[in-house]
């Protein structure tokens, strides 16, 4: 169906079938962690630790990493991960997948079938 603006509509139908089509691709399980503030430091920082909310099914694809050298031996690696559409995942999140934790860096973008979130996973 076209819109009023040329948009293309598409049935709640054709959505659910490729958002199904999309998540085949999603490979392996990620849990997702979220930071749980229980109060303030003496020097003004949030104390609290990381619990796990959920595991959901994703999938990670990995981008170009980079090394910083600066006196140190940094690896930096970035990954994007497609999750279902509709999680609920911040850019304060991490996301735990096979023992390797990945910081979600700034807030995810809603697709019409997934949720696309934009990882770093730091070495050394």
């Amino acid at each position: 169906m076209i819109g009023a603006s040329g948009s293309v509509w598409m049935t709640d139908t054709e959505v659910a079938t490729m958002r199904a089509t999309v998540e085949t691709a999603f490979d392996t399980t990620a849990t997702i962690q979220r930071f749980v503030s229980t109060g303030e430091s003496d020097y003004g920082n949030e104390t609290g630790g990381w619990t796990d909310l959920v595991d959901v099914p994703c999938q990670l694809i990995h981008r170009p990493g980079r090394e910083v050298t600066r006196g140190r031996d940094t690896q930096i690696a970035d990954w994007m991960a497609r999750l279902p559409y509709g999680t609920d995942l911040t850019g304060n999140d991490r996301l735990l997948v096979d023992g390797v934790l990945y910081e979600v860096v700034g807030p995810p973008a809603d697709e019409i079938t997934h949720l696309r979130a934009q990882l770093v996973h730091i070495t050394g």
